[in-house]
């Protein structure tokens, strides 16, 4: 037998293994929500949200909403309606979204047309619901929950992250133990991930907050509102009598959710 020569041996560059990424299975009747306003950046890479449209009797749950029980009505219905993440960790404008996709996802074509007055024409006009023409006010891209934020008068140094649901009901919570708190200032206290370095509790932040310089306040609140991320209560919509776009607010009244069936 002769001897093997190197030249008679097939070289290849060696390749990389390449495993397939697992992708989480949507449950079924859902559908995965990819147009979040916080454009998945806050949540644990790989999170994959999911949703369905509403059924009957969380229908009539949304259509008893109220100034009162507002949060508390629609936090329930997306712990049935909502699969992937923890609703408690949501964040707010995500969770406002996905109501609103439920809504236009529940309700489709003119029989469930919203009846709106022109504020062009002045004529009664209406329009179909559709998630698009919502006005996003998406993440800021250089946001991050790691920036150090120094403050001008006290040299503190904090960070932040986004209002979520569960800084929400932390608020709510708060404010039943002292009605007199101030809503604006528990806003940016519940959003305030750590002082210096450390985390502390609501109650804390707060004090610390209202105990803090004028500027400093004036500063940091508008830092808050500059990265805050939000959706836009007011819709441009088409009007069916002369045909220009009109600034419609949007409202989490009873029938938006619990509209009539009209069959012209």
């Amino acid at each position: 037998m002769g001897k093997l020569k190197l030249d008679d041996i097939e070289t290849r560059t060696p390749q990389p293994i390449v495993q397939d990424t697992v992708l989480p299975k949507i449950p079924d009747g859902f559908f995965p929500i990819d147009a979040l306003p916080s454009k998945m950046k806050l949540y644990p890479e790989g999170t994959r949200i999911f949703s369905r449209p509403l059924k009957i009797l969380e229908v009539k749950q949304l259509s008893m909403i109220n100034s009162d029980n507002f949060n508390e009505v629609i936090n329930a219905v997306l712990e049935k309606t909502v699969k992937g993440i923890d609703i408690g960790d949501l964040i707010i404008a995500d969770k406002l979204f996905i109501i609103f996709w439920q809504r236009a996802n529940t309700y489709k074509g003119d029989s469930f047309a919203i009846e709106h007055k022109c504020n062009l024409c002045g004529e009664e006009s209406k329009y179909n619901f559709d998630v698009s023409q919502l006005s996003l006010i998406d993440i800021n891209d250089k946001f991050s929950v790691d920036q150090d934020f120094a403050l001008k008068e006290s040299s503190d140094i904090l960070t932040f992250t986004q209002l979520t649901v569960k800084n929400e009901i932390n608020t709510s919570e708060y404010l039943k133990k002292d009605p007199t708190a101030d809503e604006d200032l528990l806003a940016i206290a519940s959003v305030i991930n750590t002082i210096n370095g450390q985390p502390h509790p609501i109650k804390y932040k707060y004090t610390w907050l209202t105990n803090l310089g004028v500027a400093d306040v004036l500063y940091l609140t508008q830092y808050f509102q500059s990265v805050e991320i939000n959706l836009n209560p007011m819709l441009s919509v088409a009007c069916s009598k002369c045909g220009g776009l009109a600034e419609t607010p949007i409202s989490f009244r009873p029938e938006f959710f619990l509209p009539e069936y009209r069959t012209e």
